[in-house]
């Protein structure tokens, strides 16, 4: 809905930016809660897939789009390959500079810091469409239905296994000192 409403270059800009937030909040954690809670915050970046979609959408004719977004699609997924890769090694480098500490901390700081840099560098530079190509937003705002009310039923009752499996993995870990109540409370809520 946002991304209908302000156009791809200020939404991604804006959740770009953001990214330093969760990313510098990981960093500085030093309880539970904390890190689950960030890397929570840390999924709504993930939203970025979308928006590049629509971008790829709006500069690739028609006949074009499909392969476009093929690439784009297998190109995040090489990226996220790569970043798996090379944050830990940015770690080992920078606890090599410090003298031996780990600095974990550093590395998914500095992501968050580099990821807040290019969205600046995105805003300042990229535009929705083409050039002569106007962009067009949506007559309407909000969800639309792609499913039907017993396929949504269908799902939630297909996910109790899940969910059951979950918290028996939770009480698990619970039972032998992995997650004391405190963590557990978060998990599980109000339950």
């Amino acid at each position: 809905m946002l991304l209908d409403k302000y156009g791809p270059r200020i939404t991604y800009s804006v959740l770009l930016i953001f990214a330093a937030i969760p990313c510098t909040m990981f960093a500085l954690a030093s309880d539970f809660s904390t890190l689950v809670i960030s890397r929570l915050l840390l999924g709504i970046v993930g939203a970025g897939f979308v928006i590049g979609i629509r971008m790829v959408a709006e500069w690739f004719p028609p006949k074009e789009i499909a392969v476009a977004e093929g690439i784009y699609g297998g190109w995040g997924n090489f990226g996220s390959a790569a970043a798996a890769f090379s944050l830990p090694s940015v770690a080992v480098w920078l606890a090599f500079l410090a003298g031996g500490e780990s600095n974990w901390r550093l590395a998914i700081a500095l992501t968050g810091i580099a990821a807040a840099v290019y969205g600046v560098i995105y805003f300042l530079n990229a535009q929705d469409t083409p050039d002569g190509k106007v962009y067009q937003k949506p007559k309407r705002h909000g969800g639309i239905e792609v499913t039907s009310k017993p396929d949504f039923w269908f799902l939630l009752l297909m996910n109790i296994p899940l969910v059951g499996v979950l918290a028996l993995l939770a009480w698990r870990l619970s039972q032998v000192g992995f997650l004391d109540n405190t963590q557990l409370y978060i998990v599980w809520g109000h339950f």
